[in-house]
């Protein structure tokens, strides 16, 4: 039995308008759901489509995307940049929050919406 893959629809809850969808280069391999660069801001974004061609297509503005299958493991990576310190200096663990807090921070100017529960 063959299993199909996910659907820009599963990801994309909703969004402004279709136009400003676009492609961007992506790892062989990347699959819908997952982050992606996209270079124009210097961002991760979550890709709609599987790579093919070495593209994936994404939507950067006024939209909200569905975190249900994106890793978790992956945000913490993107948007955990600064870690915190305790009262001796050591470096301790950016947690779940943050890098989701990060994460909604970097799409609130460009109108991108997360919702969701990450996978873990």
């Amino acid at each position: 039995m063959e299993v199909l893959g996910l659907k820009v629809s599963d990801i994309l809850i909703a969004e402004v308008s279709s136009i400003t969808r676009i492609e961007v280069p992506a790892t062989t391999g990347l699959k819908a759901g997952q982050l992606v660069d996209y270079p124009l801001r210097g961002q991760k974004l979550v890709a709609l489509t599987d790579e093919r061609n070495g593209t994936v297509q994404i939507q950067p503005y006024n939209c909200i995307i569905n975190l249900a299958y994106t890793p978790m493991s992956e945000i913490q990576a993107a948007f955990a940049v600064e870690a915190h310190s305790d009262v001796e200096g050591n470096v301790m663990s950016v947690g779940n929050h943050d890098a989701l807090e990060a994460l909604q921070k970097a799409g609130d100017n460009y109108g991108v919406m997360y919702r969701g529960t990450p996978k873990p």
